[in-house]
């Protein structure tokens, strides 16, 4: 009921009368309009969702050094002074 379009056209045998004509369809350029439109936007959604995937890899990146170093630090914290030796290859410490 509601997929059919009308439009209204001047007939040359009727002077000044207007009818209606059924138009069945889609045109061409209406199907192209749509399909650009359609691909615009699904190109901007793949690109945001390949953004966010990429912070999120860096964000987890960062969290699980930021938690191994502080695990670091509180071992750390809690060994006394005399037992913190400095690593084998390090001269800094002497």
């Amino acid at each position: 009921m509601f997929n059919k379009i009308f439009y209204i056209i001047k007939r040359s045998s009727n002077k000044g009368k207007y009818t209606l004509k059924q138009e069945k369809g889609f045109s061409l350029v209406e199907v192209i309009v749509a399909t650009v439109i359609i691909s615009t936007i699904t190109l901007v959604l793949v690109s945001g969702t390949v953004t966010a995937v990429n912070v999120l890899k860096i964000n987890m990146a960062k969290t699980v050094s930021s938690a191994v170093a502080s695990e670091k630090l509180e071992l750390i914290k809690c060994m006394n002074y005399e037992d913190i030796e400095p690593g084998v290859d390090s001269d800094d410490w002497v």
